[in-house]
């Protein structure tokens, strides 16, 4: 966007507040506190750092007023716009004018809703348009069902196609603890599903969850102070094309064409340059839309391009690494949660480039409320590494009863000794410390299993290993 600064702001906290469906009694107010308290935490700043305030719902009239009045500050700067469920990325590039301007220096973005306790029809109210009421449309499904249906007729993009965007979805929802849907998905299971709006079944659809959260965004300069290595903004853009499908000027083609333009051309990067992209999936078509439009793939090809689990987690293209609308959460308004925590693209980019796996057991203690607190990481020896295959390989088992993963530890193990031996056929030295049961069966364990590639082996002592002064070797 024309006078901002790349990289000018960073984001610095991120967190969610409760997700799912959320206790009786909960306001969307308090669940914008609740995120903006947790965002705060993530980057070690408190309510009295903020002097910038935005919000946007469709369940408060004034919801940053409320929001500031609940959390009991008096913000320099407040910002309210509400175009849909992108408003929270117009307030990123908001917070960023603000900030250079000296009108605040740390902004909270916040959001908040509770669509499934209350039901849809008191989430959000419905307007009459005299070109689309009549008609009885089942909005918004059967608004983004029209521009399907026209980029299937244009275009010959199938249901299959459509489908395979849900599937890629839920394969990266089972990664995410956080997500609502916790089962696979396949084709046939989105296709057989029950039909909302031509060609749409209900996985077509996002799902229909409470929860909110919030952001926190600051200078650059500040960023830098704080406990956490910040995320820069270096590129925004928008665009208004409509507000009713009716009004669409070509169903095939969205905002994200000129948005995307002008983000790129502020972040001075391109479509090559990225590894991992979060998209609003509303329905299954709208992330073949953006990604056609955002450069990705040639318009009429993001059919094509999806398919095959290329946005999947072992695809090419990390897209919606939270699961997405589809399968992790949507409350109403989801474009909050398209500003992810750093760790999911690297997360992304590890699976796709398959790196080396670090195996340990991890300990946590959870009361259901907030984050979890990590105990102890056990990765001290060997041993770790079957702790962890045993619990890994129950929890694949609970989410998908195809998987196999670690229950086939030994066959891999040999598997990996055999491609070493081809490069290198040793000897290999292993060794354990005298007197520690647990160290030395593990050890001997590994052994055979290098044994069995076909190795040479020895054993040592760790006390065998050492300097010899005399060679000046070890």
């Amino acid at each position: 966007m024309e006078g901002l600064k790349r990289g000018g702001a960073a984001i610095v906290g991120v967190a969610e507040s409760d997700l799912g469906q959320v206790a009786d009694g909960l306001s969307v107010i308090d669940l914008m506190a609740q995120g903006t308290g947790r965002a705060l935490d993530d980057c070690g700043l408190s309510l009295k750092d903020v002097d910038g305030l935005f919000s946007a719902t469709t369940q408060a009239r004034l919801s940053v007023l409320a929001l500031a009045e609940y959390l009991g500050i008096n913000p320099s700067f407040l910002g309210s716009t509400i175009v849909g469920g992108s408003s929270f990325e117009y307030h990123v590039a908001h917070a960023m004018g603000a900030i250079a301007l000296g009108l605040c220096n740390v902004a909270v973005i916040a959001y908040g809703s509770t669509q499934r306790s209350v039901g849809r029809k008191q989430a959000s109210v419905r307007e009459v348009n005299p070109y689309e009421t009549p008609f009885k449309p089942f909005l918004p499904s059967s608004a983004y069902a029209l521009a399907a249906s026209r980029h299937m007729h244009e275009f010959g993009t199938t249901r299959e196609q459509l489908a395979a965007v849900a599937v890629a979805a839920r394969e990266w929802a089972l990664l995410n603890p956080a997500a609502w849907e916790k089962k696979p998905l396949t084709i046939e299971g989105v296709l057989s599903s029950r039909m909302v709006s031509y060609p749409f079944t209900v996985r077509d659809c996002c799902l229909v969850t409470d929860g909110g959260g919030a952001i926190v965004v600051t200078s650059a300069e500040r960023a830098k102070s704080l406990k956490k290595p910040p995320a820069y903004v270096l590129g925004c853009g928008q665009s208004v094309t409509h507000a009713n499908i009716s009004n669409m000027p070509d169903l095939t083609v969205t905002g994200a064409l000129a948005a995307g333009k002008a983000a790129y051309k502020m972040a001075r990067l391109g479509p090559s340059d990225v590894d991992a992209i979060e998209l609003y999936d509303a329905f299954t078509i709208n992330t073949i839309l953006f990604l056609e439009d955002l450069g990705f793939c040639k318009k009429g090809e993001g059919g094509a391009f999806v398919s095959g689990g290329r946005i999947a987690p072992k695809g090419s293209l990390a897209v919606n690494t939270n699961g997405g609308g589809l399968s992790y959460c949507h409350p109403g308004m989801y474009g909050l949660f398209l500003i992810p925590k750093e760790f999911e693209a690297m997360v992304a980019r590890s699976w796709r480039e398959e790196e080396p796996s670090i195996y340990g057991r991890f300990e946590f203690a959870y009361d259901g409320v907030g984050a979890p607190k990590l105990l102890e990481y056990n990765a001290d020896t060997p041993t770790a590494l079957l702790e962890a295959s045993i619990r890994q390989w129950q929890w694949l088992k609970d989410v998908d009863e195809r998987g196999d993963q670690f229950n086939s530890i030994h066959e891999r193990l040999i598997e990996a000794w055999q491609a070493m031996h081809a490069r290198d056929d040793g000897p290999i030295q292993f060794a354990a410390q005298e007197g520690i049961p647990e160290d030395y069966i593990t050890v001997e364990y590994l052994r055979d299993t290098a044994m069995q590639a076909g190795f040479e082996t020895d054993y040592l002592d760790v006390e065998q290993i050492g300097w010899d002064r005399a060679q000046q070797t070890f």
